[in-house]
C-alpha cells in the first residue's frame, strides 16, 4: 500500500516477543559470553574483532615480545608471566586477578607504547590512562566506566603513598561506583587490570606484607637516547617499524590472534615471580626491631646439656 507515518509504540510494547532486558551490567568476554540473557551487556566485542579485511595475513609479532622482554629487563620468567597476563586479559577479561603491576622504567622503555599496542586491540573504551589519581579516586570518575585496564601514568613518590591503598583496593573490589558528571551514580561491575608507570625509585610504597604489588624495573636496551650511533639508529629503526605495524590490520589481528590462543592451562595472574626490585622496596619498610630479634634468634648457641644460649642474655633457670 501507500507509505505513510505512525507511531508503533503502543504496538511495540504490546509485542510478547520484543526484546528486553532487566538491568544493564558489564560482562566482558573472551571465548565464551557468559552475560545472561536478561542483563544488556554494555561489552560489545573488543576494537580489532569488529574490524573485518578480505585480505588478512598472518604476520610476525615478534617485535612485541622484544618490547615485553625489554620492559621486563630482560627477565625471562617475568616476560612469560606478562605476556600470559596481558593474553589472560583477553582470554578471561571478567576475571579480577587482584595485582597492581608497577613498571619503573626510564623515558623512551616503551610503557606508553604498550598503553597504545593495547588501546589498538581492545579500543579507546576498554583501556584508560590518566596522571591524576583524582581521575578515578575523585568526585567524578568516568573514566573508570567499561574498563579493562587502568594505566595510572607517571606516578610520583608522593602520590603513589597518598594513593596505595585505594589502588589495592580498586584491583580487589567486585563492583566500582561509577560517578559521571550530571548523571546518576551506578554500580557496575569491576573488571579493571590497574597498571602503575612511573620513573621514580620509590614507584609505590611497598609494605613488609604486601601481597598486590608487582614492581618491575625495565631495561635500557630500547631506549634511544645513547652514545653509541649504530645502537641508537638500530633502536630509531625497531621504533619505527612497530609504530607502522601497530597501524596495520595485519599485524593488529596476528597479535590479538596470538594472545588468544596462549596457553594459560596452568597460569596463575595472582602469583607473579619474585622481583629483586620489590624485594628491595619491601625490605626498606621492615620494623628494624624484627632485624634486632632475627639477630638474637640466630646467634643463640647450646651448651653440652642442649640449652640454648643466646648472645648477650644469661640463661635462667625455670622452676
Amino acid at each position: 500500500g501507500d507509505l505513510f507515518e505512525t507511531n508503533i509504540f503502543n504496538r511495540w510494547v504490546a509485542d510478547p516477543k520484543r526484546r528486553q532486558y532487566e538491568c544493564c551490567d558489564f560482562f566482558p568476554y573472551g571465548h565464551v559470553d557468559k552475560c545472561p540473557p536478561h542483563v544488556f551487556n554494555t561489552f560489545d566485542g573488543f576494537l580489532i574483532t569488529k574490524e573485518v579485511s578480505e585480505n588478512f595475513e598472518r604476520v610476525s609479532t615478534k617485535n612485541f615480545h622484544t618490547l615485553i622482554f625489554n620492559l621486563c629487563d630482560e627477565d625471562v620468567a617475568m616476560t612469560e608471566y606478562i605476556i600470559k597476563y596481558i593474553a589472560h586479559m583477553f582470554q578471561y577479561p571478567f576475571y579480577v586477578t587482584e595485582v597492581v603491576i608497577a613498571f619503573k622504567s626510564w623515558t623512551g622503555c616503551g610503557k606508553d607504547t604498550l598503553v597504545r599496542i593495547l588501546q589498538r586491540l581492545m579500543g579507546m573504551k576498554h583501556v584508560g590512562i590518566t596522571a591524576d589519581c583524582q581521575n578515578l579516586f575523585g568526585n567524578f570518575n568516568d573514566i573508570m566506566e567499561d574498563k579493562l585496564c587502568l594505566f595510572v601514568n607517571e606516578l610520583e613518590s608522593k602520590k603513589g603513598l597518598e594513593y596505595q591503598e585505594m589502588l589495592k583496593d580498586l584491583a580487589t573490589t567486585k563492583f566500582n561506583l561509577i560517578n559521571k558528571k550530571h548523571d546518576k551514580p551506578y554500580y557496575q561491575r569491576n573488571c579493571a587490570r590497574v597498571f602503575v608507570l612511573g620513573n621514580q625509585n620509590n614507584l609505590v610504597n611497598i609494605q613488609q606484607n604486601d601481597r598486590r604489588y608487582t614492581v618491575i624495573k625495565s631495561g635500557f636496551g630500547l631506549v634511544k637516547n645513547t652514545s653509541d650511533p649504530d645502537k641508537s639508529a638500530r633502536i630509531g629503526d625497531f621504533w619505527e617499524q612497530l609504530y607502522k605495524d601497530m597501524d596495520s590490520y595485519n599485524w593488529a589481528k596476528s597479535l590479538y590472534d596470538f594472545l588468544m590462543t596462549v596457553d594459560l592451562k596452568n597460569f596463575n595472574p595472582k602469583k607473579p615471580p619474585r622481583t629483586e626490585t620489590k624485594e628491595i622496596m619491601r625490605f626498606k619498610n621492615i620494623n628494624p626491631l624484627f632485624f634486632f630479634l632475627r639477630e638474637i634468634i640466630e646467634s643463640k648457641t647450646e651448651d653440652a646439656n642442649g640449652t640454648p644460649h643466646f648472645q648477650g642474655f644469661a640463661p635462667r633457670e625455670v622452676k
